[in-house]
């Protein structure tokens, strides 16, 4: 399929290139024709005159007139239709040489019905080769037109000559030849057909030289746009010699502009380069040249670029091959997936596989597992006490640490098992294809003899033990989720007897011998059993004793332990990977109960709900709030994410990043426990940060203590310059208050006002609190 031409001023229709050029040179001719008629006519004129003052006649007989007419008609009569109608015709073949054919043909027989040998017209002859040379493009045709001018000039003066067509007499027929009327027409028509023929040629002329400039000014711009364009255009033959390369090609590839020895098959990298050349040559046998990407190598330092390649064969004039490859650096995009790729699917500190991508690849595993009848392995492998590193060392010698001991992992496992990070100090391990127990025993023991050598960073020198719990497919489970939930319960089993050990699961595992592991597995019910309660804390302003917002407070009511605190619950949640799904419950029923309240026409007071280092962590989190929001439909400036200073400081330069998008929802952010983790007038100042929570630590000895009185004044003054409000915690006495409130802090929370109380109880608060009784 033909690409159409896009119109431009030189050629409104959008004509074909070479059908335009045609045109253009068809349109030059038939006016020059005219002009060349109007001078023949105009020396007629006056000849006639002048031969009437003198003894000679210019007398045509009536045949010669009839033939005259009748010739000059239809000169003008095709003159015409080449030019207003060239474009219906041009489609028929050797239409341009018909054109040339008929001014001979009309030229001869003018010379024949004006004297034959004696004609002073057979200079025209000379037009027309004038006219071949420039209509015709041909070299060939145009030497033939030439020989063809002087067959038909032989055929009339044969004809002339031997009475084959009737005799016709000159016009001047009995004028002396030497007279002076005679010499000075013939010098007038001498001087006209040259002026005419000078005219011709020079007006021809300027159109090639006006062409040729054009020629020029489009090749300078198609060379500045080739040699700026941002893809790299190389032209080559077909035994790769590289004959031109543009500015980019040339910058990308380091190749010498001066050098014409660069093969372009030299700069493509070995691995590709077979495939290269099979195209190459299905594309000279007429086989289009797909897009397809190349690894190519720079011409000096042999860097790798990746581009993206298309290549067109081209015929040029002399019959020669010629090919163009235009080709596109996407070696920046690719890397960008790629770091995409890692950051979609790899835990960012140790490269390692994050849940998400396990828990897929796991899927496919387990599956080829389950056809061809496999043992697969899951092993949870635990730091212990591995917080005590990142309180006693920073989370920076905490994250050398993570990394040292998956690069250890990696090291001990085969390429086809999988190494991830759950979250924190978990990993998980699965072995692809185990023949027995024993012999996953045997490499968790491995494992852990490998993480027991000494760790050294920077100055500090750690030794580390680890706990393992082991799940295999296909007696503890079918799917991935329920062998990590085993492996989980068995890494508990580890723990909850001293920890620095190896747990298969079994059923007989004792889960009694520890609350912990009843909690575990209550967890995993408790959602599906709507065993979790929220109750509701509230703040309040210190000035007028309203409700301003509260704070959601999850409880857990065990069918078999009675009322579970979350200090009990939270941290095992946080440990098994649970606390994602128990906080976006948390998060749903709070925004829930908000605009419950909303709808029962009590005041608008903000929610707040708090936010693990955990929940922080996933990636999910954003979207969770969003989803969340919809879904209950209750309006973001009524929702405060609190967030504990000491988990906003365990990496403070993600976190920002965090909370900056959650508050460009309309969500608040509150930091709570504020004066526990030691952050930086630095980084406050670039927390997106609206409420600050003052610790109850500090508050409870504000009465006493100098030294508490002294922080809590410098909190309340510090959030009065940064415009923060400020919530102060675990305020029982009305000493407390008295304090807070002359040193203007903004809000209270605790049993002097209320505990964390049912919902219900809230709208009575509020509702006392309208009408003066609170």
């Amino acid at each position: 399929m033909s690409i159409p031409t896009i119109p431009t001023s030189a050629n409104p229709a959008g004509l074909p290139v070479s059908l335009q050029g045609r045109l253009e040179r068809t349109h030059l001719i038939t006016r020059v024709r005219w002009q060349l008629i109007s001078a023949i006519v105009v020396f007629c004129l006056v000849a006639e005159i002048m031969l009437v003052w003198s003894q000679s006649t210019f007398d045509l007989s009536i045949l010669q007139y009839a033939l005259l007419l009748g010739t000059l008609s239809t000169l003008n009569l095709y003159n015409l239709i080449y030019h207003y109608y060239y474009l219906k015709i041009a489609r028929f073949a050797f239409i341009d040489h018909l054109h040339i054919l008929l001014d001979i043909f009309v030229v001869t027989v003018l010379i024949h019905f004006t004297g034959g040998g004696n004609s002073w017209l057979w200079p025209l002859y000379l037009v027309t080769t004038i006219e071949a040379a420039f209509l015709l493009e041909n070299r060939r045709d145009v030497l033939g037109i030439g020989a063809l001018n002087g067959l038909f000039y032989a055929w009339a003066l044969i004809a002339g000559h031997y009475n084959l067509l009737p005799y016709i007499y000159q016009p001047l027929d009995g004028t002396p030849a030497l007279s002076e009327t005679f010499l000075l027409l013939l010098w007038l028509w001498v001087t006209l057909l040259n002026t005419a023929i000078a005219f011709i040629c020079t007006f021809l002329t300027h159109a090639l030289r006006r062409k040729t400039a054009e020629a020029s000014t489009l090749a300078r711009r198609l060379g500045n746009f080739l040699n700026h364009a941002n893809d790299l255009i190389i032209q080559f033959r077909p035994d790769g010699t590289i004959d031109y390369a543009n500015q980019a090609s040339r910058s990308i590839l380091n190749i010498d502009p001066d050098s014409n020895e660069i093969n372009i098959s030299s700069l493509i990298d070995p691995t590709d380069r077979p495939r290269w050349q099979r195209q190459v040559l299905l594309l000279e046998n007429g086989t289009s040249f797909p897009a397809t990407e190349l690894l190519m190598r720079t011409n000096s330092d042999q860097q790798a670029i990746i581009l993206d390649s298309n290549v067109t064969l081209l015929e040029e004039n002399d019959g020669q091959w010629t090919l163009w490859g235009i080709f596109r650096d996407i070696t920046a995009r690719r890397q960008a997936e790629a770091r995409l790729d890692q950051l979609t699917n790899f835990d960012q500190l140790t490269g390692l596989a994050h849940r998400s991508n396990f828990m897929e690849r796991a899927e496919q595993v387990t599956l080829m597992a389950k056809r061809e009848r496999k043992n697969t392995a899951f092993l949870i492998i635990n730091i212990d006490r591995f917080k005590l590193i990142n309180d006693a060392l920073g989370s920076a010698i905490g994250d050398e640490v993570l990394k040292a001991v998956s690069q250890r992992l990696l090291n001990q496992v085969r390429e086809v098992d999988v190494v991830g990070r759950l979250n924190g100090d978990e990993f998980v391990i699965m072995l692809v294809n185990v023949e027995s127990a024993d012999i996953v025993h045997n490499l968790a023991v491995k494992i852990t003899q490998a993480l027991t050598p000494m760790i050294a960073i920077n100055s500090h020198e750690l030794f580390l033990t680890t706990s393992t719990g082991i799940a295999l497919y296909p007696q503890d489970g079918d799917t991935p989720e329920e062998l990590l939930k085993q492996a989980e319960i068995a890494l508990l089993s580890v723990k909850s007897t001293g920890r620095n050990g190896i747990q298969f699961f079994t059923d007989q595992i004792d889960l009694n011998q520890n609350s912990r592991l009843r909690l575990l597995n209550g967890l995993h019910l408790a959602l599906q059993q709507q065993q979790f309660v929220l109750h509701y804390q509230p703040k309040v302003n210190i000035h007028t004793g309203q409700i301003t917002s509260v704070e959601a407070l999850i409880r857990w009511n065990h069918p078999e332990m009675g009322w579970v605190m979350p200090t009990e619950f939270i941290p095992l949640a946080e440990e098994s990977g649970l606390i994602g799904i128990i906080g976006r419950w948390v998060l749903e029923e709070a925004c829930r109960q908000c605009l419950i309240w909303q709808q029962q026409g009590l005041p608008p007071i903000r929610m707040a709900v708090n936010f693990s280092g955990h929940q922080l962590q996933q990636e999910s989190l954003l979207k969770s709030i969003t989803d969340v929001l919809k879904k209950t439909g209750l309006a973001a400036q009524w929702l405060e994410v609190e967030i504990t200073e000491t988990v906003i400081m365990q990496n403070p330069e993600v976190t920002i990043n965090i909370l900056q998008a959650i508050q460009k929802l309309g969500v608040h952010i509150a930091i709570d426990d504020f004066g526990t983790g030691y952050s930086s007038l630095a980084y406050l100042k670039r927390f997106p940060v609206n409420t600050l929570k003052i610790d109850r630590a500090f508050v409870r000895d504000i009465e006493q203590s100098d030294t508490d009185a002294a922080i809590v004044g410098a909190i309340l003054k510090m959030g009065a310059t940064l415009k923060l409000n400020i919530v102060a915690e675990g305020v029982e006495t009305h000493g407390q208050r008295k304090f807070l409130e002359q040193h203007n802090c903004h809000e209270i929370q605790g049993f002097l006002y209320s505990p964390a109380v049912p919902p219900e109880r809230i709208v009575e608060m509020v509702r006392q609190g309208e009408n003066g009784t609170g």
